[in-house]
């Protein structure tokens, strides 16, 4: 858990505008969840669920003997896989089918063309 919450911050912190506060401090990682909501890095949803996330990996590192039950840490990974989609593979995802819908708007285009020159 503790794991999980320190790469849910690192992904957070690299993500939104401005990690630090206006004192030029780190925020807290709550800050951070809002303000990556707020900038449409992460959904209100996701960010709700992010807290939690962050909540349990804080109260794994004050009580490194309780146990965590096999789902428990199976939904844990399926959290991170959903973050991992949203904030880096979601953007590269939209621009291949973004390029895949031109490359099929030109062959279109081609098409016509050459029929029209018939």
């Amino acid at each position: 858990m503790i794991m999980a919450r320190s790469v849910l911050e690192v992904i957070i912190t690299e993500k939104i505008q401005s990690p630090a506060n206006e004192h030029g401090k780190d925020k807290t990682l709550n800050a951070k969840l809002r303000d990556a909501a707020k900038e449409g890095v992460i959904s209100k949803r996701l960010g709700d669920l992010a807290a939690t996330i962050k909540d349990v990996g804080n109260g794994s590192t004050h009580n490194i003997f309780e146990e965590i039950s096999k789902d428990y840490a199976d939904f844990i990974l399926s959290f991170m896989d959903t973050l991992i989609e949203e904030t880096y593979q979601e953007d590269g995802h939209l621009a291949k089918l973004a390029s895949l819908s031109q490359q099929l708007k030109q062959v279109k285009a081609e098409k016509l063309s050459i029929n029209s020159s018939n």
